[in-house]
């Protein structure tokens, strides 16, 4: 029964808890490190006078809200899985791309450029953990026609003349930048450290951006001195086809074994833009070649509410304290006399699931002899 007053997405049953805290007590019988290979990078030593950031995931829901939480209207995030021209000119307009990717891993970069480009944005990374809100950050403040809210505008107008460091440190120093990003930081109940870790490499994640501008295409990637340039692109589908030949090309560079790439694209508000295509459909003023009906626009921006409702929800669960809900919950089942019988059935679970990954490894390692 929801006695609580929390929304009905965020309230657990007595099952769910009996299952929540056998993964729990399996996950803290080990000195196994959280998930966190596909946040950012830790690869910055930090200014303590900025205070310190979070690692954040490299979700659209998760960067949507961020972007609507530093003032921009108008704009959202996709995840892209498919990287043809004609895949991402279906997102039109498409201001930025963000890649996500294995610092270090490449076998070769090309270097930045030596000179200033005139009006573009460009800010290096000088804060542990913030390259994701630092390549929102870059996209955005090349994007033509978006509303960036007061926040940034201002921001954008006191920095215009700032070198690529001194915007970074810009950056730093905001609170209200600051504050929006580790708003999305996840409640831990422990931080689990291996005294192992200490002598083991670990592997660092980096998010990037890519951008035209004035007919050309930039590579902006905060821990460079300065941007890439990769060329010419002549108009929205030369952008489109360059961008995904050099993302291509970047993730040739890297180990076959390796696949953990990640990629998404900061583009105008979908709803926004079915709605208007709707408007001119009814008033007889869309383009004669457009292939949508007023059927499929109205079901695509009923798929955008639903899509938004769920990164709500997800949102919600991602960042809500269940803390005190567990440590209650523990409290109970031990006065139950049940939590003893959790905690073995989770130790079981988990020494089966460590003797099976040895397994595992030893048929690997034989194959490869």
């Amino acid at each position: 029964t929801n006695t609580s007053g929390l929304p009905q997405f965020l309230v657990l049953s007595l099952s769910q808890v009996v299952s929540l805290w056998e993964n729990f007590a399996s996950y803290t019988s080990t000195y196994t490190v959280g998930a966190s290979t596909w946040r950012a990078d830790s690869i910055l030593d930090t200014d303590t006078t900025m205070g310190d950031w979070c690692l954040i995931e490299s979700d659209p829901g998760l960067l949507t809200e961020l972007i609507g939480k530093l003032g921009v209207r108008g704009v959202q995030v996709e995840e892209l899985f498919d990287l043809t021209p004609e895949a991402l000119q279906q997102l039109s307009p498409l201001y930025g791309l963000i890649f996500l990717f294995k610092y270090g891993g490449e076998s070769e970069k090309k270097q930045p450029i030596s000179h200033d480009v005139d009006g573009l944005f460009f800010a290096q990374q000088v804060i542990t953990n913030a390259c994701a809100t630092q390549a929102i950050i870059n996209i955005l403040m090349n994007a033509p026609d978006v509303d960036l809210g007061s926040e940034l505008a201002d921001f954008r107008s006191f920095t215009a003349e700032l070198p690529p460091d001194m915007k970074g440190l810009a950056i730093g120093n905001s609170d209200t930048i600051r504050n929006v990003h580790n708003g999305f930081a996840r409640q831990e109940i422990f931080s689990m450290v291996d005294p192992a870790d200490k002598d083991r490499d670990q592997d660092a994640f980096h998010f990037l951006a890519y951008v035209p501008h004035n007919g050309r295409l930039y590579e902006l990637d905060g821990l460079n001195v300065a941007p890439v340039d990769h060329g010419p692109v002549d108009d929205l589908l030369g952008w489109y086809t360059r961008a995904s030949e050099v993302i291509k090309e970047r993730i040739q560079k890297f180990d076959s074994s390796e696949i953990r790439f990640n990629l998404c694209a900061i583009v105008r508000d979908r709803k926004l833009v079915y709605s208007d295509l709707l408007t001119q459909i009814r008033d007889g003023t869309a383009d004669a070649s457009t292939a949508y009906t007023v059927n499929d626009l109205e079901d695509l921006i009923a798929a955008e509410d639903a899509k938004q409702q769920r990164y709500a929800e997800e949102s919600a669960r991602r960042t809500h304290n269940y803390i005190p809900f567990f440590l209650e919950a523990a409290k109970q089942l031990a006065r139950r006399g049940q939590l003893q019988g959790i905690v073995d059935v989770a130790r079981t679970r988990q020494q089966a699931r460590v003797a099976a990954a040895m397994e595992e490894k030893n048929r690997t390692t034989a194959g490869s002899k």
